[in-house]
């Protein structure tokens, strides 16, 4: 009795020793495999690593591009090519271009003055504003002759100040101005400030004109084919700019996006130049992958996102 006691004792311990043994191996094999299976954190250390790596390929294959043929950078008032490792910037506009804009915004200032002031009785203020702005008209006439303009020119300018300052005389007389007769006082001088307009655009292309013609006389076999161009835009964008007007009639409009860029809205050089090598880089790479050379400029989520909205917002 006792030994049979003792055998069926140690027949149990037998088994809890191997149940034992038997979960201890289940251990062993369940550490090994999770030891083995990468954990998200890790996971998503490799991806930002073969992110970034892709992301630098992506950069040298930008800037190369720019070493592909001479540049020119066309700022607001200055140009500059870029080529075989120099630079030339020069600041092309001539005086009269900002001769002929100033003496367009004197009319556009008057009638910013009198935005706030319309169809009510002229307070302290706005008296005080327009005594100041005609005394400054009136100061500039004598000035004109100094500025060298040609004979018609010259009189386009005295009847924009001259029509101004009548303007202000009656709106002083009568104490007030509605907005049917600052339309009027515009619809009159508008003539002469197109003229100003015409004239400032012939001094802006005519002298970029000659300077992109000086430059292409000194340039190599084959190098004005290979010539990329960015034209830095106005703070807002423009439906025509014209220095990117004449090298979009230049350079022929097969030349947008692959070999002219307008940088809407980039103030410096080396800015122009970034969104110029990224620009070209996007339109090969579009054309490779989804053969639209557009379609990075348009956004890559872009026809996912109609899709998502028509589905979304549209039901």
């Amino acid at each position: 009795m006792f030994c049979h006691c003792i055998c069926r004792a140690g027949g149990h311990d037998q088994a809890v020793l191997r149940l034992a043994a038997t979960v201890s191996a289940l251990v062993l094999v369940t550490a090994a495999v999770a030891a083995q299976e990468p954990s998200l954190r890790e996971a998503e250390a490799r991806l930002a690593a073969i992110n970034a790596l892709a992301r630098g390929h992506y950069t040298r294959a930008r800037d190369s591009v720019l070493a592909e043929g001479p540049v020119i950078v066309v700022e607001a008032e200055a140009a500059t090519l870029l080529r075989n490792g120099t630079s030339e910037r020069v600041a092309y506009l001539p005086a009269r271009y900002h001769h002929f804009k100033a003496l367009g915004h004197v009319a556009m200032g008057l009638w910013s003055l009198l935005e706030l002031h319309l169809d009510r009785p002229a307070g302290a203020e706005l008296r005080s504003l327009l005594a100041g702005y005609r005394a400054e008209l009136a100061g500039l006439q004598p000035h004109l002759p100094a500025l060298g303009l040609r004979w018609d020119d010259t009189n386009r300018q005295r009847e924009i100040l001259s029509h101004s300052i009548a303007f202000i005389d009656t709106i002083l007389t009568r104490g007030g101005v509605r907005a049917s007769e600052r339309r009027n006082w515009a619809d009159e001088i508008a003539p002469a400030l197109l003229g100003n307009a015409y004239d400032a655009a012939e001094q802006q292309i005519t002298a970029l004109h000659a300077l992109t013609e000086r430059w292409r006389a000194g340039l190599g076999p084959g190098e004005w084919d290979r010539l990329l161009v960015v034209v830095l835009g106005p703070n807002r964008p423009r439906e025509s700019h014209p220095p990117y007007a004449y090298f979009a009639r230049r350079l022929g409009l097969e030349a947008i996006g692959v070999r002219l860029v307008n940088a809407d809205n980039v103030a410096d050089a080396p800015g122009g130049l970034d969104l110029l090598a990224t620009t070209l880089t996007d339109t090969r790479l579009a054309a490779d992958f989804f053969g639209d050379s557009g379609r990075l400029r348009r956004g890559l989520l872009s026809d996912a996102t109609t899709r998502l909205l028509d589905r979304l917002l549209d039901r």
